[in-house]
């Protein structure tokens, strides 16, 4: 490819320009970090690019942005041209690109880089105000700059206050969300179609870039569970589905949540017992209602409850909220997604039971946040507690029947699916 044939989205044009300080802001699909990725590529064509790539914590290279540089350098067609290792990115004009974390340095050691010409910091709203007053002086050789990306959270971060409430003199800012970049990737536009629809908020926060409201980060509003509670309650439908949260403090209730269908039927607390004890109960019950799933919060002490009910032929799906999430770009681990998939599912067929006001009260308990990739994060039970609420063991244990989905197999009334078969001409003629 042709490099002055590269193509960037019209908004980023002013950022081509030389400037002291240079920041991109605004929400996901932009293409604010491609733009950033691409153009430090481009710039090493013409001249020598000393650039360190920076983010406020960064525990391998795997968190840095060096892969989507390397794609870029693939995309355009210039891989004879660079030199990749594990660690770093050498390229033309003794280009050097390297990647580093702020949180851990020292004003001794960030000295280290007093040679670079091109500092960019990527996810710059997680950046502390001792990193900024570290990293700033640092980058101090003749026609140096300093580059930022970032998706606002609060007006308070120490980014938003130097390049939008005090932009420095000469400083270019731009805002980029998905409505001005024409490359904006199809495989976003479900996620941002339904945030749009469904949660406003969280679309003004995450898709244009907004900051997020205090008064937003409730993640299920009480309305939700009131569309819920309103809707017909009506037992026996299919599949029969169990969530078992097993505590793992003494304050912390057991809880078994039994879903029919879309109606949450039953939920069962036991407080102060085993795990062996709990098996027992939740076995009995399993014996009588027979699930067509149990899903169980296998971590810590859940793996004994797991390890009882699948020695027992049970239909056990272990859960673990802290993994990876199935939806990994849209939530920050599986709890958060269970709790989506639940928030989904009470805004429209979910039943609760209008009596029950303590998992109302839980539902709409937990806030909410994002990660530094804009991932959705669920408040922690012992963030909550400091709030003075309650465990959510009650939410808990219903979002764990949406960990995956179970299918159910189709049979007759009588056990058996009947067979059908063509008429045979020559018996029908014999009769």
């Amino acid at each position: 490819m042709d490099p002055r044939r590269i193509k960037f989205p019209e908004v980023f044009q002013p950022l081509t320009r030389p400037a002291r300080y240079k920041g991109a802001w605004g929400g996901r699909g932009s293409g604010k970090s491609h733009f950033f990725g691409g153009f430090l590529v481009l710039s090493a064509l013409r001249r020598q690019i000393r650039a360190v790539c920076l983010r406020e914590v960064q525990n391998s290279i795997k968190d840095s942005v060096k892969q989507l540089i390397e794609d870029k350098i693939s995309e355009y067609g210039l891989a004879t041209e660079f030199d990749i290792t594990d660690a770093e990115i050498r390229g033309p004009n003794d280009s050097l690109f390297v990647f580093r974390g702020l949180k851990n340095h020292t004003a001794a050691s960030i000295k280290s880089l007093e040679g670079f010409n091109v500092a960019w910091v990527e996810e710059a709203q997680t950046v502390t105000q001792k990193s900024l007053d570290l990293l700033i002086p640092t980058i101090r050789a003749d026609g140096s700059e300093l580059w930022f990306s970032w998706n606002p959270d609060q007006p308070t971060d120490p980014v938003d206050i130097l390049m939008r409430t005090n932009t420095p003199d000469g400083g270019v800012v731009v805002r980029a969300n998905y409505t001005d970049n024409p490359f904006f990737p199809s495989a976003l536009e479900e996620d941002m179609r339904r945030d749009r629809q469904v949660d406003p908020a969280k679309y003004a926060h995450v898709w244009l870039g907004e900051y997020q409201s205090q008064a937003d980060k409730q993640f299920i509003s009480w309305d939700l569970v009131k569309q819920a509670q309103e809707r017909q309650f009506k037992r026996g439908a299919k599949p029969i589905l169990f969530g078992l949260d097993v505590a793992r403090f003494g304050d912390d209730r057991s809880v078994l949540a039994i879903r029919e269908g879309d109606v949450l039927t039953d939920l069962m607390k036991w407080e102060k017992i085993d795990t062996q004890q709990l098996a027992g109960f939740v076995t009995e019950v399993a014996n009588s209602r027979k699930p067509d799933a149990i899903f169980v919060d296998g971590v810590g002490v859940g793996g004994g409850v797991v390890d009882r009910l699948r020695a027992l032929n049970l239909r056990v799906i272990e859960v673990n909220g802290g993994a990876r999430a199935g939806h990994d770009a849209r939530y920050a681990n599986k709890r958060a997604e269970m709790w989506g998939r639940m928030k989904e599912w009470l805004g429209t067929r979910g039943v609760l039971a209008e009596w029950d006001i303590d998992i109302a009260a839980e539902l709409t308990g937990p806030m909410y946040s994002f990660d530094a990739s804009n991932r959705v994060l669920l408040e922690k039970k012992d963030d909550m507690k400091k709030r003075g609420l309650r465990s959510p063991d009650l939410a808990d244990a219903l979002s764990m029947t949406f960990a995956e989905p179970v299918a159910v197999a189709a049979v007759s009334d009588y056990g058996f699916e009947p067979m059908f078969v063509a008429p045979d001409e020559n018996l029908l003629e014999s009769w």
